[in-house]
């Protein structure tokens, strides 16, 4: 089925009109998303978008971790950096995107002597902003505020979660800002887990999506750019619908991974989705990474020690 064409701040007809793009912030059009006839990518601008407006036009997102060749050389693991793009609906036999937009960008805050001995327990706080693009450079907008408290997990004991709050324009709470949902990580020693709680503390009733990849694939085993063992896959799981999606986590390049840490993925969202579910499905992905691929042991041999 044909997706339709995206118009997030502009229609296709208003790019026309010289008085619309003078009053467009930025002085350069993106691409986002979407399969279109012959294989062409639709044209738009959306400086002038706000971010719920941006989520809820987006098909697809790559996230890439920024490179930290100095936490390769000392060890000492680093807080983490990552940037978001928008780009084309992603093919099974293409899951690295050719074209690609910043439109977020997440920071993480955290103190360094939990980040060298507790690794994935961590207390950790992200802020993930909106970069958008303007005259002179780059507009930052508060989105997402991701928190996640010190656990001392061991096996089925003390499983850790993290709480999503919607930080930006029109939320009610001036402190975190209002409360999204938790995602949480079960004990599962057959498959990689992560489930999401829609405006929900983790663990009340059943979960609205799941995460779920196996443990044996050979992307996790033995990470390397060889077809078979450069990608690890993870579903997404819908409660009522099944299988609705997949998170897919890149190996990079050989170069990159022996001179860096870093961890890039992609996700087609599922057709029909709120922005608030697209937003927990990204918080996810940060959850993902941080649990199940933390580079302290995942690098060292084989998956994160509390990641199981």
């Amino acid at each position: 089925m044909r997706n339709k064409e995206i118009s997030v701040s502009i229609n296709e007809s208003d790019q026309n009109d010289e008085s619309q793009q003078n009053n467009l912030a930025i002085n350069k059009s993106i691409y986002i998303a979407g399969q279109f006839p012959k294989g062409k990518i639709k044209k738009i601008a959306y400086s002038n978008s706000s971010p719920i407006e941006i989520l809820e036009k987006l098909f697809s997102i790559y996230m890439k971790q920024n490179p930290d060749y100095i936490e390769k050389l000392t060890g000492v693991e680093e807080c983490h950096k990552y940037k978001l793009y928008a780009c084309p609906k992603i093919n099974e036999d293409n899951v690295a995107p050719q074209k690609k937009v910043r439109i977020f960008t997440a920071k993480e805050t955290s103190e360094g002597c939990q980040r060298f001995w507790c690794g994935s327990n961590r207390e950790f706080n992200i802020a993930l902003n909106c970069n958008l693009m303007i005259k002179g450079g780059r507009a930052e907008k508060k989105f997402l505020y991701l928190e996640k408290n010190f656990f001392c997990t061991c096996a089925c004991c003390n499983r850790p979660f993290m709480d999503v709050y919607y930080c930006g324009v029109g939320a009610s709470n001036s402190g975190k800002g209002d409360f999204l949902g938790s995602i949480f990580n079960p004990c599962n020693c057959c498959k990689r887990e992560c489930e999401i709680y829609l405006e929900r503390s983790a663990g009340e009733g059943i979960p609205d999506f799941s995460i779920e990849g196996a443990t044996c694939q050979t992307g996790i085993v033995c990470p390397c750019p060889c077809e078979t063992c450069s990608f690890v896959y993870f579903n997404i799981t819908n409660r009522d619908k099944g299988n609705i999606g997949k998170i897919t986590k890149i190996f990079t390049s050989c170069a990159e991974e022996a001179c860096s840490y870093n961890s890039n993925y992609v996700s087609n969202f599922p057709l029909k989705l709120k922005w608030k579910e697209k937003a927990m499905i990204i918080a996810a992905m940060l959850f993902t990474d941080y649990r199940l691929f933390n580079k302290r042991f995942y690098r060292s041999g084989g998956a994160s020690k509390s990641g199981k």
